[in-house]
């Protein structure tokens, strides 16, 4: 499920066309959807000059059709996926390692618990589309250094699927 959290309408300096030509021949840009039309040389003609009869052309070439969100709409989709990042600690200190040997300058100095990773379980579960596949990944510094959190993560999450009127087949964990 979308949620629209806000609209944002455009400036009013904002352009709604874009007119420019190719190889192929005349086009016109619409900004609103991003739609980009062929011109016949009469419609070229209209949007070569700044004209009432432009501007109006080029919203009726822009109305939003149904089912599609206007532009302006900001949407909030349900999140379909989780990346728990359950370590933040590297077992191999590499010299050239951007995150300071493993060490992220201290800024998760203990590994992801598992209160914390169930609840972020249960929430994607609870949020998510049950008609669509979800995923719930492992990153950190090296994530196999909390290994049996991310055992005990894809136990729980698929026992979890199952239990819920979804897929299980199509839920995936996975590691990165």
């Amino acid at each position: 499920m979308i949620r629209t959290l806000a609209y944002l309408p455009a400036g009013p300096a904002a352009p709604a066309f874009h007119r420019f030509r190719s190889p192929a021949g005349e086009h016109v840009l619409i900004v609103r959807h991003s739609r980009i039309f062929d011109l016949p040389p009469e419609a070229a003609a209209v949007f070569d000059s700044p004209s009432p009869q432009a501007e109006g052309l080029a919203e009726a070439l822009g109305r939003s059709t149904e089912g599609e969100a206007p532009l302006e709409a900001v949407a909030m989709p349900e999140p379909q996926s989780l990346s728990l990042n359950v370590s933040a600690s590297c077992n191999l200190s590499c010299s050239y390692c951007y995150a300071g040997r493993g060490g992220f300058g201290g800024l998760q100095p203990e590994p992801m618990s598992w209160a914390v990773a169930r609840a972020a379980i249960d929430r994607l579960l609870a949020v998510a589309d049950p008609s669509a596949p979800i995923t719930v990944g492992f990153l950190g510094g090296e994530p196999f250094v909390n290994r049996s959190l991310i055992h005990q993560a894809v136990q729980y999450a698929a026992d979890a699927a199952r239990r819920t009127p979804r897929d299980p087949g199509a839920s995936t964990c996975g590691s990165r």
